[in-house]
């Protein structure tokens, strides 16, 4: 009698442990938080990233995107607007930074690869973007004399209606 009743008690314990599990699991969708669903059906990403950029990699982050499906690669948007790509090619990964690409496999191509991706995060947003003297110039046209509208026209159209 006393084996059945601890039976019982261990199968309910698993069957309540992996209820949780899986309820964890469909909270996180990918219309709810895209990184940590991408982060969750591809282990090894996460443990890459951890490798590259340490435990706190998601503050670097800005976004992870597959790019291709086979070999699957990954796009990983900094929090500066660089980004570097990972490809995933069966036992190791791929890293392109800047053009440059590095086996993950060896020790040293992953060495160059971790300060390629630390001078990516030293630079600023990338020069193609806008900053703030295009936000200024675009607001002196608009206030520019020669956008606005005479008085003598704008007196003219409201007579003539």
């Amino acid at each position: 009698m006393k084996n059945k009743e601890v039976l019982r008690y261990i199968i309910k314990e698993e069957v309540n442990r992996f209820l949780k599990e899986q309820d964890e699991q469909v909270r996180i969708t990918f219309e709810t938080n895209p990184l940590e669903y991408i982060l969750i059906k591809y282990p090894t990403l996460q443990k890459t990233l951890v490798s590259l950029m340490s435990d706190a990699f998601k503050d670097y982050l800005t976004g992870v995107y597959i790019m291709a499906p086979k070999p699957t690669t990954f796009k990983i948007l900094l929090h500066n607007g660089q980004y570097f790509y990972l490809t995933y090619l069966g036992k190791a990964y791929e890293c392109e930074v800047s053009g440059r690409k590095y086996y993950l496999m060896g020790i040293g191509e992953k060495q160059r690869a971790i300060l390629a991706i630390a001078n990516l995060l030293k630079l600023g947003r990338p020069s193609s973007s806008e900053g703030p003297s295009s936000e200024i110039s675009a607001g002196e046209e608009a206030t520019s004399p020669a956008a606005e509208t005479p008085p003598s026209q704008a007196e003219e159209e409201k007579t003539e209606s």
